[in-house]
C-alpha cells in the first residue's frame, strides 16, 4: 500500500506501507474487536485484490485548502 500526501504550501510525501504492518494493528487494538478469523480473510482478500486491483486508489480525501490524502493498494 502507498500513502501519498500533497499539501498545497509543503513538499508531496509518499510513503509505503506494507499491508501485513497494517492488519498486525488492527490485530493488536484492543478497541478495534476483530476476532482473528476475520483478520485472516481480510489477509487473504488483500493478496488477491493486490493482483487484480495494484494502482487503485481506495481512498481519496480533497480538503478545502486544497490539501489531499490518496491511500493506494
Amino acid at each position: 500500500m502507498k500513502i501519498t500526501i500533497k499539501s498545497s504550501d509543503g513538499p508531496k510525501i509518499k510513503l509505503p506501507v506494507p499491508a501485513n504492518l497494517l492488519l498486525r494493528f488492527l490485530a493488536k487494538d484492543e478497541t478495534a474487536q476483530t476476532p482473528p478469523q476475520s483478520l485472516r480473510k481480510v489477509t487473504r482478500a488483500l493478496r488477491c485484490s493486490k493482483k487484480i486491483l495494484q494502482g487503485e486508489s481506495l481512498v481519496e480525501i480533497h480538503s478545502a485548502d486544497g490539501d489531499h490524502i490518496i491511500i493506494q493498494l
